[in-house]
């Protein structure tokens, strides 16, 4: 008897308490462990083993085999709080009935040697029904190998922070927020999954399968779209930022059409190679081959006048023109009055171009409007023809009297 009690003196030395729950005499993490009462010959019963302790267990066929094994009892009989079985399972047992009703647990607790008076917590595992935890001073290790030297394959930092093989790290990052940092410099976080990469932004993981972000395929799905046969496949608009000048790529909010454009007070160019072909300005106007700071040159008057500018010239088979104002049949009216050649002759004389048309002066410094100056074109035309009738009816007049004449 005396025997199997000191063995129960060692095994307390060693293993320390074997729960984490007060009530049933128990120690829980971090706290420190009581020594053992001194003297030690009084207050326990003990063996000195001077050259170790062998326990053989079971020998011989004789024993059956649920009995060959090493128990250590405390207290009650029906206490058994430790046992070694001959099939190589070490066991520790919870309190069979814990007395104030708490949950019951086992615990296989580590302590430094004795540092004033106690025995400071080093780790330990602690169960009971609900689940398992396993705690260290400053942290957890873990080795795939036998060896256990050096940066672990996985750990658990007293911060919180999980380490894998201090290559990627899993913790509570700023502002409480839960992050995965990659820690190796130069070398990508890679993540992959054997049929894509669902993202959401929000705690319905659980429960849908409609995520935000979807990487499948080489292409990347953001919002639910009917077709993602792109590399990027967008299901709603596009807002691009950068220092308060905001691009918009989407849908006009009017009419069922597509809109590109900003939507702060900026202009916005389209181009190639680098180069700028387009630029329209907040004012709806556009401009081809020009940038802003041509633009600027351009008088306001003429922006006030046309929407379209364009640098060199435009070559086109055919065009069209809609114009709102009236057109130049008004040359034909019974109340216009046509200037006589004379008049016209004077005028010329004077200003060194036809009435109603445009110095080269004034083209040069303002342009022209094409349809105005066809206006202007048909308007000389129709006054051409009027001054061609009535110079034919003066021939004819003269001809009816030269053959009067003659006669």
């Amino acid at each position: 008897m005396r025997t199997k009690k000191a063995y129960l003196v060692i095994v307390i030395l060693l293993l320390g308490s074997l729960a984490g729950n007060r009530v049933c005499a128990q120690y829980a993490p971090e706290e420190r462990l009581p020594t053992l009462k001194t003297p030690h010959d009084k207050n326990y019963d003990f063996q000195h083993g001077l050259k170790g302790f062998v326990r053989w267990v079971g020998i011989g066929s004789g024993t059956p085999m649920d009995q060959r094994c090493y128990s250590i009892v405390a207290g009650d009989p029906q206490d058994e709080r430790f046992r070694v079985s001959a099939n190589g399972t070490v066991s520790i047992l919870s309190p069979a009935v814990s007395p104030t009703g708490n949950t019951l647990a086992a615990a296989l607790n580590f302590y430094q040697g004795i540092i004033g008076g106690s025995c400071q917590y080093l780790g330990g595992i602690f169960c009971n029904k609900a689940k398992m935890t396993i705690s260290g001073h400053k942290g957890i290790s873990f080795w795939g190998i036998a060896k256990n030297t050096g940066t672990p394959h996985f750990s658990i930092n007293s911060d919180g922070s999980v380490a894998v093989s201090d290559a990627i790290t899993l913790k509570v990052g700023r502002n409480g927020a839960p992050t995965i940092k990659g820690e190796t410099a130069g070398k990508w976080l890679r993540i992959g999954g054997a049929n894509g990469i669902a993202l959401w932004g929000s705690k319905n993981m659980d429960d849908e399968d409609s995520p935000h972000v979807l990487i499948k395929d080489n292409g990347v799905t953001i919002g639910q779209v009917t077709n993602s046969t792109s590399a990027l496949n967008v299901g709603g608009s596009i807002a691009a930022e950068t220092d308060g000048i905001r691009t918009y790529f989407g849908k006009d909010t009017d009419h069922d059409d597509a809109w590109i454009g900003t939507s702060s007070k900026n202009g916005l160019y389209l181009g190639a190679n680098n180069s700028s072909c387009m630029y329209l300005d907040t004012s709806n106007h556009t401009y081809m081959g020009l940038i802003d700071t041509f633009v600027a040159q351009i008088r306001q008057d003429l922006k006030n006048k046309y929407t379209l500018f364009v640098a060199k010239g435009v070559l086109s088979e055919d065009y069209g023109i809609g114009p709102k104002s009236t057109w130049s049949d008004f040359v034909f009216n019974r109340d216009y009055t046509l200037k006589t050649i004379p008049e016209v002759e004077e005028f010329i004389s004077e200003n060194n171009h036809l009435p109603d048309v445009p110095s080269a002066e004034q083209v040069a410094e303002e342009g022209y409007s094409q349809h105005d100056m066809n206006k202007i074109l048909l308007q000389k035309i129709e006054e051409l023809t009027l001054y061609t009738i009535q110079q034919q009816k003066e021939i004819q007049e003269l001809k009816t009297e030269l053959n009067n004449l003659k006669k």
